[in-house]
C-alpha cells in the first residue's frame, strides 16, 4: 500500500520534446497516438510545429504551400474506391472500423466488390479522416472528393486544419457566398491557376496569399497576415479583406497592400486594392503607372490566361457597403466620395463594359484592354 501511495504521490515527469520536428503540413496527415506517452510527445510536436509554421507566414501564406496541380479525375468516388479497396489492408480496415459490409448490407471483400465500397463513400464517405485517406490518395484527390461530398463530416473537419486545403475550400465557399452558384471542380482549378499565376512583375515585391479568419465570412479580417489583438489595447496589425481570398503584396518583405477578390461564377470580383499606408509608399515610384491601374492589369493577364472575366466593383457600390459596415463609426462624406472616384477612375490600358452585373447586391463592371 505504501508503495501504491508512493508511486501516486510522486510528480509525473513529462515527456521531453521531439529532437526533430516534423512539418505542420506532414503532421496534419498523419493519424493522433490514441493514448499515453506517444500522443503527449505528438502534440507537444504539433503544437511546436504548428508555432513555427504561423511564425513564417506573417504575410500570408508562400505560394510554395499552395502551388500544387489540383487536377483530379471527373469520376472521384470510382478512383478512391479503387485505390483504398485495392490495398488488403485498408480493405480489411474499412470494413471492421467503417463498418462498410455492415452498412451496405452485403460483404465486399472475399471476393472484392469494389461496387459496394463506391456506394458507400457516397453514402458515407464524410466519416472518413484525412489521415486515413492520405496514405494512398493524392491531397487533388482528397480535396476533389471532400468538395463533392454531400455532408461535412470527419473528413471536412480534419481538412479544415489545412491551410491549402481551407484556401481550396474558401474558392468553392466564395462562389456560394458571392452569386450563391457553386463552382464545378474544373472551375475552382482555374481560379486556384489563376492566383498562383498573379504577379506584381517587378523585382523586390512578392504576392502571398490570405483568406478571411471566419471561414464562412466572405469578407473579414485576414487569417495569416499580422497579429492578432489579445486584448483592445494592442495595435490592429491585420488587414480587412472585402473578399473571402486577399492578395497580400509586399515590397522587399514588408506588407504595403492588399487586394481583396472573389471567385464567382460570374468571374473574378475585384473588391479591393488598399494601401496600407496613405503616406510613406516611396515604393509607388518602382511601378510604370499608378498602382491601382497596375495590379488590375496584372490580375488581367492573369484571369486571361485561364479564360475567366474580371469585374471591377463600382465606386458607389463600394462606398454604400463600407457605409453599412461602420454604422457604429464615422464614415463622413469626403471619405465615401474618394472611395467613388478611386474605383470609377479612367484608366490609360483599361476599358468597362457598359453593362453592370450585379451580384450579391453589389454593382460590377467588366474589365477588358482598351483597344
Amino acid at each position: 500500500m505504501d508503495d501504491l501511495l508512493e508511486l501516486l504521490m510522486t510528480p509525473r515527469v513529462r515527456p521531453a520534446p521531439p529532437e526533430v520536428i516534423r512539418s505542420f503540413v506532414e503532421l496534419l496527415s498523419l493519424p493522433r497516438p490514441s493514448h499515453g506517452e506517444a500522443r503527449e510527445i505528438f502534440d507537444e510536436e504539433f503544437s511546436l510545429s504548428e508555432r513555427a509554421f504561423l511564425a513564417e507566414r506573417k504575410r500570408g501564406l508562400k505560394k510554395s504551400d499552395l502551388n500544387i496541380d489540383l487536377t483530379a479525375p471527373a469520376n472521384i468516388v470510382a478512383v478512391v474506391a479503387e485505390k483504398l479497396g485495392s490495398h488488403p489492408k485498408m480493405a480489411s480496415y474499412l470494413d471492421v472500423c467503417k463498418n462498410v459490409g455492415r452498412h451496405q448490407g452485403q460483404k465486399w471483400l472475399k471476393p472484392l466488390n469494389l461496387k459496394v465500397l463506391e456506394n458507400w463513400l457516397v453514402e458515407r464517405g464524410q466519416e472518413l479522416e484525412l489521415w486515413e485517406m492520405a496514405k494512398l490518395c493524392s491531397f487533388a484527390e482528397i480535396a476533389r472528393f471532400a468538395h463533392e461530398l454531400q455532408y461535412d463530416g470527419e473528413l471536412v473537419s480534419s481538412l479544415r486544419k489545412h491551410p491549402l486545403y481551407r484556401f481550396v475550400d474558401k474558392l468553392g465557399l466564395s462562389a456560394e457566398h458571392w452569386g450563391k452558384k457553386p463552382l464545378q471542380w474544373d472551375e475552382l482549378v482555374k481560379f486556384h491557376r489563376l492566383l498562383m499565376s498573379f504577379e506584381v512583375g517587378l523585382p523586390g515585391f512578392e504576392v502571398t496569399y490570405d483568406y478571411t479568419m471566419i471561414h464562412h465570412h466572405p469578407r473579414g479580417w485576414s487569417e495569416f497576415t499580422g497579429e492578432r489583438q489579445t486584448c483592445a489595447e494592442d495595435p490592429k496589425t491585420k488587414p480587412w479583406l472585402d473578399g473571402d481570398i486577399g492578395l497580400i503584396i509586399s515590397f522587399e518583405g514588408e506588407h504595403v497592400m492588399t487586394i481583396g477578390v472573389a471567385p464567382s461564377a460570374a468571374g473574378l470580383l475585384v473588391n479591393q486594392i488598399q494601401l496600407l499606408r496613405k503616406r510613406g509608399n516611396r515604393w509607388l515610384y518602382k511601378l510604370p503607372k499608378p498602382y491601382f491601374e497596375h495590379m488590375l492589369e496584372r490580375l488581367l493577364v492573369a484571369c486571361e490566361a485561364q479564360g475567366i472575366d474580371m469585374h471591377l466593383v463600382k465606386g458607389e457600390s463600394l462606398r454604400d457597403q463600407i457605409k453599412s459596415l461602420y454604422e457604429k463609426l464615422p464614415f463622413d462624406d469626403e471619405t465615401g466620395e474618394r472611395i467613388r472616384r478611386t474605383y470609377n477612375q479612367r484608366f490609360a490600358s483599361l476599358s468597362r463594359s457598359r453593362s453592370t452585373t450585379t451580384v450579391s447586391g453589389h454593382k460590377y463592371r467588366r474589365l477588358v484592354r482598351r483597344k
